[in-house]
């Protein structure tokens, strides 16, 4: 006899210590366990949660994943509810709302519909934490999780409106603070230009692109930590003609720069982790969850922005004379 298990994942993070926080045995005979995934945003004014169930049974588990029962739970006997927590207090709560909009594309599992739960609300950053409950209300399941917010990071240098080379040799370091509850951070430099239209200077359009400097981590969490992304500088000129085509009917016209850090709470980072080293094997499914009696993840990440930061002349001269970017028709 052969038993067969799907594992629901909803999403891979492009993100992402703790120790596994629930010891599960996923090939026990057979009861209901639901999965719920969701990672919130302060910056989003709605957030969604992912709820479905692992199934266990006897055949061909292909067969099963086409089935909508065998992973999708009737939304009319769940209740899907978030409370903001203050000091170990609810203060507010919501109850989230089925919504099937957001389709799925073609492949193992049950296409397009799904299931998701939506619910507007702040989530905010002064030190509140949020509870998630799904209730199955015709079983009486429970699952819940408590996750904290993960708190804006502190760009410390360059400063705003600060004339930035990326012309000369070496490197350049951009410092910032981390925050509270995160683990792991990713930095975005996000360089906006203009087009303009040769024979009619009167269309002009508004473009960016977007240079992904990496990742670095914490040693740990209580946030206000020093770190530092170190950036060859020359590397600037040699993205731009990988990600901007060559177009002789515009002049392009250099804006300025925006700072995208992007940063990962503990869990995440340890969901994540975990799913990396398992990808591939034949091992057990991963057993981090920080969910209680059930699977899965509730956690946060957050975006920090800064803005208005500007090219130097030397490297303005550079976009229009050297070789490697001068087939884009840079003027300044």
């Amino acid at each position: 006899m052969i038993k067969r298990i799907f594992f629901i994942l909803l999403l891979i993070i492009p993100f992402i210590h703790n120790s596994c926080k629930n010891d599960l045995d996923l090939l026990d005979d057979y009861q209901e366990k639901i999965v719920c995934f969701g990672v919130m945003n302060p910056n989003d004014t709605v957030h969604f949660i992912r709820v479905s169930k692992v199934f266990l049974g006897e055949g061909n588990a292909l067969q099963f994943a086409q089935i909508q029962d065998s992973i999708q739970l009737r939304p009319e006997n769940m209740e899907v509810r978030i409370a903001r927590m203050q000091a170990g207090v609810e203060t507010e709560f919501w109850i989230l709302e089925p919504d099937t909009t957001i389709p799925r594309e073609a492949g193992t599992f049950l296409y397009p519909g799904q299931i998701v739960y939506r619910g507007a609300f702040p989530l905010l950053t002064d030190g509140s934490a949020y509870k998630l409950t799904v209730t199955d209300l015709v079983t009486g399941y429970v699952t819940s999780s408590v996750t904290t917010v993960v708190k804006d990071v502190v760009h410390t240098s360059p400063t705003v409106f600060q004339m930035l080379n990326f012309e000369n040799a070496g490197t350049i370091g951009f410092y910032f603070n981390t925050g509270q509850y995160a683990r792991q951070y990713q930095l975005t430099l996000r360089f906006w230009y203009d087009e303009q239209f040769i024979y009619d200077t009167t269309q002009v359009a508004n473009r960016y692109v977007d240079w992904n400097i990496g990742t670095t981590e914490s040693y740990g969490t209580q946030g206000g930590e020093g770190l530092v992304f170190a950036v060859t500088r020359r590397n600037f000129l040699n993205m731009l003609p990988n990600n901007i085509e060559v177009n002789p009917l515009v002049r392009r016209i250099s804006k300025r720069i925006d700072l995208y850090y992007t940063s990962a709470h503990d869990d995440l980072v340890t969901y994540i982790k975990v799913q990396q080293a398992n990808a591939g094997s034949s091992a057990e499914l991963p057993e981090f969850t920080n969910m209680e009696n059930g699977l899965g993840l509730f956690t946060t990440r957050n975006l920090s922005v800064f803005t208005n930061f500007y090219l130097d002349q030397d490297t303005q001269y550079a976009l229009r004379t050297e070789a490697v970017v001068q087939d884009l028709n840079f003027v300044r």
